[in-house]
This record gives C-alpha cells, sequence and structure tokens, in this order.
C-alpha cells in the first residue's frame, strides 16, 4: 500500500516535518512521487518509522541511528546484534551521567535554598514566595509542602 507524507503521518503518529527530516537523513525512503508531486511511502517506511520509534525510546539518538542504518546499508548480511548493544552501553553510561548530574544539581539548590534562609536578616515571609515554599524534594511524594 502507497501512501503520502501525510499518510504516513497519521499511521504512525510522527509529525510531516519530522519524517521529511528522517527521508533527507537517510532514515525513510520514497518510492516517488504521486501525480501532485507528493512523496509516497511504502509499508517498509511504515516498519522504519515504527523502528526509529522504538530506538529513540531506548535512548538512542538520531545521530545513532542514522550511523546503524549506515552500517546495515552497507552491509546488510552483517548481524547489527553486536553494534546495538554497545550502543546501548552508551545509552546507559549517559543516562547514568544524566541520573547523577540532576542528583547534584538537586544537592546544590537544596543547599542554596537553606544557606540563603539561614542568611537573611529578615523573616522567611518576606522572601520571594517560591523560596518560603520549600523544595518539592523536601517531602514525600504527593504532599505538598
Amino acid at each position: 500500500m502507497v501512501m503520502t507524507v501525510g499518510g504516513l503521518s497519521r499511521r504512525t503518529g510522527v509529525t510531516v516535518k519530522t519524517l521529511r527530516e528522517y527521508e533527507d537523513m537517510g532514515l525513510i525512503y520514497t518510492v516517488g512521487r504521486s501525480a501532485g508531486n507528493y512523496r509516497l511511502f511504502d509499508e517498509e517506511a511504515l516498519r522504519c518509522v515504527g523502528l526509529i520509534g522504538t530506538l529513540r525510546g531506548l535512548g538512542l539518538t538520531l545521530a545513532e541511528i542514522r550511523g546503524l542504518a549506515e552500517i546495515y546499508l552497507r552491509q546488510p548480511r552483517e548481524p547489527i546484534g553486536a553494534r546495538l548493544a554497545g550502543l546501548l552501553g552508551v545509552v546507559r553510561a549517559r543516562t547514568q551521567e544524566r541520573i547523577t548530574e540532576g542528583g547534584r544539581s538537586c544537592n546544590v539548590s537544596t543547599t542554596l535554598r537553606l544557606t540563603t534562609r539561614r542568611s537573611l536578616p529578615v523573616a522567611p515571609t518576606s522572601m520571594p514566595r517560591i523560596l518560603a515554599m520549600g523544595s518539592p524534594f523536601d517531602s514525600p511524594p504527593g504532599v505538598r509542602p
């Protein structure tokens, strides 16, 4: 079944703009153009968009996905699993770094807030409302400060 970029967008939930970017990057291919000069895609493009979504959901960047696609197109008989596993290790390390960095940011924010409260010569009611409310990390989940 052949579909326009709009049809592919409706079937995948991916915006037309993003689909055009995928095509420009070589991640999906058209099967031609319609009489009205619309891009036409087939079921293969539908599967590719689904795979891109899955890989993005696992944390791969478009550049990493493009790299995998280039390797696959150059060596279609070569298994890609080992390369994907290696990339997933990179994604895991990148995610762990973000978690660690986020924890540091929370610690700095809490320290700054506590230091500011202790060092101000005025009552907390004269501080901006946001500082007086405290951090959402000070209370258990579901309990507002």
